[in-house]
């Protein structure tokens, strides 16, 4: 017998995973999912984006950068405006001058005219660059941002120092440059709009690496890739001028740190780049606690669903694999993690925490141990999802599942997938797996450790874990047929009814991260029949039936009623609950 990975069969909780509590592997849960990325820009390339500059239509949807914070009328007067930058860009600058002057001869509120000239100043600095920084049009550009320096306030007058910072920095005058843009970092700390502070601090990053600080540049690209995750310039430019500097220990956290960021942010293609970029470094490769490093590789593999029927041709193993060939100080680390992937190694299937640390003492080593625990149980969740599917090995499948929830307890979704296997396997006498020779014993010692930490959960009120165990629980017995009886935890109907319980405490308590039951209410409906309670089955069906609609599952609703008359024959239901029912199906006709 055999599950897919993509579908157990157990409604329940797919809607759970898929529609409540996203969360079902504690650290699987914070790495970044695939996104396909375009390639990044190179850094020269990137400069443009360090424009901060409202004129939305005249940017691409990847380049805009509309500050919030800018005056409306300024916003408004920048779209009203473009026919005279499109005067510059055509290189027709008298027709440019004429069409401005006019504007601002019309103009009879003083704001709106100094508003203009700084529009006419950015115009200029942006034609400049269309035409390969034309020499006249940058000396109009400077002569008209000194011009209105003086007189422009607020967020305005950020935007127009940054602005006029950025054209000083493509002249390659960087100590002029820095000098206007430091006269507002003190205004600028203030600012709460982040993309127009990261990209302000872009530039003064680039001013400082330019006059030769180079210290002060990393900082301030650290800081601008913080204010805006998604401003990949500058986390680029971070790595860039940390590789001139000296390794140690804190430039490597920090760049562990951009690079959790950046996997967060779900940016695999630019952090693909950044982990090449570092383990082509010979002095950051070996570094003591190039460790750090290494976990962060892990979250990465995890991120990418690296499989093991890939691994081989990967250019992760590629690089693990060198760090083990030169024996570098944590080389012990890149065995120990590629050793997940390894299908010689048989990890024992024992379903007790700490079991498997003898196998990662290098990599479990330190103060992160709990943290570094869930990344690799997250990494053999994703191995041994290949090893199933891929590989077709369900023993090895079932050895890394394992692994995963003794590593990390709160990785529910791979002692689901354990529990799925192992009750297969029970009526599979050809295997040969040494490690399975007492199925009944390994499925209980399971069992034993799933009901032991919800024991945990409950002492310290953990109702998403709480939640999660009561289903995983319900979806094994479902799958075993223990229905009932209703008071006993080994059944599914118990599981079923207070993981619904816990769901509505939740929903009260966290709102935002519960979703859709439904799934459950037909699992317990299934149970109570299978009990032969066909009463709580049809109420339970009801239920689901009524959060459906409310929901907008109309088909779901009607396939699910279409069902019921099979039970309705069997139970004499209360007045108002046949009501409620009639009520439903009137509903459903109309849909």
């Amino acid at each position: 017998m055999r599950f897919n990975l993509s579908n157990i069969k157990i409604v329940g909780l797919l809607l759970a995973i898929l529609h409540g509590i996203t969360s079902m592997a504690g650290a699987q849960s914070n790495a970044p999912r695939i996104q396909r990325l375009q390639p990044a820009p190179a850094l020269e390339q990137s400069v443009k984006d360090s424009e901060i500059k409202p004129m939305a239509n005249s940017l691409t949807p990847k380049r805009q950068v509309r500050s919030k914070s800018l005056p409306k009328s300024f916003v408004q007067l920048s779209n009203t405006l473009q026919p005279g930058e499109v005067y510059l860009k055509q290189g027709k600058v008298n027709e440019a001058q004429t069409y401005f002057e006019s504007k601002i001869a019309k103009m009879d509120s003083p704001v709106l005219k100094l508003q203009t000239e700084v529009l006419w100043a950015d115009s200029l600095s942006r034609a400049a660059r269309v035409q390969k920084d034309n020499a006249t049009l940058v000396e109009q550009a400077k002569e008209k941002y000194l011009s209105v320096l003086p007189k422009v306030k607020g967020n305005l007058r950020l935007n127009t120092y940054n602005n006029y910072g950025t054209l000083l920095l493509r002249q390659d005058k960087a100590q002029e440059a820095l000098t206007v843009l430091q006269e507002v970092e003190k205004n600028y700390a203030r600012s709460s709009e982040p993309a127009s502070h990261a990209r302000y601090l872009y530039n003064l990053a680039r001013a400082s690496e330019k006059t030769g600080d180079l210290k002060s540049a990393k900082n301030y690209y650290r800081d601008a890739a913080r204010k805006d995750k998604q401003f990949l310039p500058a986390s680029r430019a971070w790595f860039r001028v940390s590789l001139k500097q000296e390794v140690n220990e804190g430039l490597i956290r920090e760049a562990v740190s951009l690079l959790e960021e950046m996997l967060n942010q779900n940016n695999l293609t630019a952090a693909k780049k950044t982990y090449q970029l570092i383990f082509n470094q010979e002095a950051w490769v070996r570094q003591e606690r190039f460790d750090r490093l290494l976990i962060s590789f892990a979250q990465y593999m995890t991120a990418t669903k690296l499989s093991p029927a890939k691994l081989e041709e990967s250019w992760e193993f590629k690089v693990l694999n060198e760090l083990i060939q030169k024996k570098v100080p944590v080389h012990k680390v890149a065995v120990e993690i590629l050793s997940i992937y390894n299908d010689r190694v048989e990890f024992p299937i024992t379903f007790q925490p700490g079991s498997h640390n003898e196998y990662f003492v290098k990599t479990l080593m330190g103060f992160s141990h709990g943290h570094r625990s869930s990344v690799l149980s997250a990494l053999a969740k994703v191995a041994g999802d290949g090893f199933y599917a891929d590989l077709q090995l369900p023993d090895k499948a079932l050895e890394r599942y394992a692994l995963a929830w003794t590593l990390d307890n709160n990785n529910t979704e791979a002692a689901l997938f354990a529990a799925n296997l192992l009750l297969d396997k029970a009526s599979d006498s050809g295997s040969e797996n040494p490690y399975i020779v007492d199925l009944t014993g390994a499925f209980d010692n399971l069992i034993s450790s799933l009901f032991n930490f919800k024991g945990r959960a409950y002492q310290s009120n953990d109702l998403e874990n709480i939640f999660r165990l009561h289903l995983i629980l319900g979806s094994i017995y479902e799958k075993q047929k223990k229905w009932g009886p209703s008071r006993s935890a080994q059944s599914a109907i118990f599981q079923f009814k207070h993981a619904i319980r816990t769901h509505e405490k939740l929903k009260y308590k966290k709102p935002e991260t519960v979703g859709s039951v439904i799934g459950i209410r037909v699992s317990l409906a299934k149970a109570y029949e299978g009990a032969e309670q066909y009463k709580n089955s049809l109420l339970s069906y009801v239920d689901a039936i009524d959060e459906a609609v409310n929901e907008g599952e109309i088909e779901f609703a009607k396939d699910t009623l279409s069902n019921l008359d099979r039970l309705s024959p069997q139970v004499n239901l209360k007045p108002v609950d046949r009501r409620r029912l009639e009520n439903l199906k009137k509903r459903l006709q109309s849909m």
